[in-house]
């Protein structure tokens, strides 16, 4: 499987390992690498839209499983341990609009589509700081807290606690006064 050089080179430099030769390494005994790739590579393309992806999604929902959070992560520790900031928020962008996407995915497990959705979103978290980008830094975090909050994998109390974490990281960026709208959005939760 060879990466179209709009990807390859926006993705990976040129002189590290290329996750397209890891996946043709990998492909004949995991179809799973090759096909996050593909998915990214096609996210991408269609800038987020769902009917762009949706094929390709249709086609290999037996890969959206577990395993596919577990290469997701470790693509992820690898490719944005090698790229600049610049190339890291373009991959955090992309991984965004695929959380959305799968999120939102009527076929398949649902409850796994959100597990990748929310493994996306903290993925991202890597590349976004309150510093550096805070608008969606706060927008990631109110992603998660509605994902946790709606998650039923796991212990349902961390899980709500989790998600007020979430609105409470959201809430710092996203004030009355300066995000009126996005302030609205947010459940207003007392911390004792």
């Amino acid at each position: 499987m060879q990466l179209p050089n709009s990807i390859s080179t926006k993705l990976v430099p040129q002189d590290a390992i290329s996750p397209s030769t890891v996946a043709d390494l990998i492909a004949p005994f995991d179809p799973t690498p090759a096909f996050l790739v593909e998915l990214l590579q096609a996210t991408e393309a269609h800038k987020g839209d769902l009917y762009g992806v949706y094929p390709l999604l249709v086609e290999n929902l037996d890969l959206l499983e577990a395993n596919f959070i577990y290469v997701l992560r470790n693509w992820a520790t690898l490719t944005l341990s090698i790229v600049s900031q610049e190339e890291a928020k373009r991959i955090a962008d992309v991984l965004l609009d695929l959380a959305g996407i799968i999120w939102g995915l009527p076929e398949g497990d649902g409850d796994i589509n959100l597990e990748i959705a929310i493994a996306c979103c903290e993925i991202a978290l890597q590349v976004y700081t309150c510093e550096n980008h805070p608008n969606q830094w706060a927008t990631v975090h109110q992603n998660l807290a509605l994902a946790y909050s709606t998650r039923t994998h796991g212990n349902g109390v961390d899980n709500t606690r989790r998600a007020y974490a979430h609105y409470y990281q959201a809430q710092q960026i996203f004030t009355w006064q300066t995000f009126p709208q996005e302030w609205r959005l947010i459940p207003h939760i007392s911390f004792i």
